[in-house]
């Protein structure tokens, strides 16, 4: 008895041991069977567009601003101070909008380099919906390339605003959708804000390239996260 005894303690660490090794190897079949959720299948599938098509970038055409401030100066009673001051705020608005754009081409230029990058303006969505591929595709003077098309299979698209556009609430930045133009959600990055804080401390210090600046930390942030999200789940759902 006294010669048994002195190995209990040992024959139960071992089966202590083994308990816990094949517990083990249990819990790790159960998380690799396990389904992937509905959100990171979707974050798979937005990966593999990405890779396949590349991004498809919405510059703001600010159209329904600009028409509805020329049908005031077309039908509005006014004098000709007030129809003055009018023409020169469509004037302000249009070289803004243009500016803007050009802005966020460069951004883009000189900060994503994961895929290629085709622009048009926002006025294209519903072509683009209606699965019309080209007509609508800019150069880089915001001019139409009617030699140029955007992917014919699957894309990511990128477009400039409000997270809720609805109601213009939310952050404003680079919202990030799918071949549909619709926005996404995560784990798939959906969104880059821009940094207003910085922006405004920019133009306090050197105004002519705050904007410019604002936009390319933008394009920075969005091009880190996607090639995070490359790294993660570009290689599932292969083979």
């Amino acid at each position: 008895m006294l010669y048994i005894s002195k190995y209990i303690p040992m024959y139960f660490l071992f089966t202590l041991f083994l308990g816990l090794f094949l517990g083990t190897g249990q819990l790790s079949a159960q998380v690799v069977d396990k389904p992937l959720s509905p959100a990171v299948l979707a974050a798979i599938k937005h990966t593999a567009a990405l890779k396949a098509g590349g991004l498809v970038v919405r510059l703001p055409s600010n159209i329904r601003k600009l028409a509805a401030m020329r049908a005031v100066l077309d039908t509005a009673v006014m004098d000709e101070q007030n129809r003055a001051r009018l023409s020169r705020s469509i004037a302000a608005t249009e070289a803004e909008t243009r500016q803007q754009n050009l802005e966020i081409m460069t951004a883009f230029k000189q900060a994503y380099r994961l895929t290629p990058v085709v622009f048009v303006y926002d006025t294209a969505s519903v072509q683009i919906r209606a699965g019309q591929r080209s007509g609508f595709v800019l150069t880089d003077k915001l001019e139409l390339n009617a030699a140029a098309s955007i992917p014919a299979g699957p894309f990511m698209s990128v477009r400039v605003g409000y997270s809720d556009p609805g109601d213009f609430s939310g952050a404003e930045g680079l919202i990030v959708g799918d071949a549909a133009l619709t926005d996404v959600s995560g784990p798939f990055p959906a969104a880059v804000s821009f940094s207003n804080i910085g922006y405004l401390f920019g133009g306090w210090l050197n105004p002519s390239s705050a904007s410019q600046k604002r936009y390319t930390r933008a394009v920075q942030k969005l091009s880190r996260k996607l090639r995070e999200a490359v790294g993660e789940w570009g290689g599932l759902g292969e083979g």
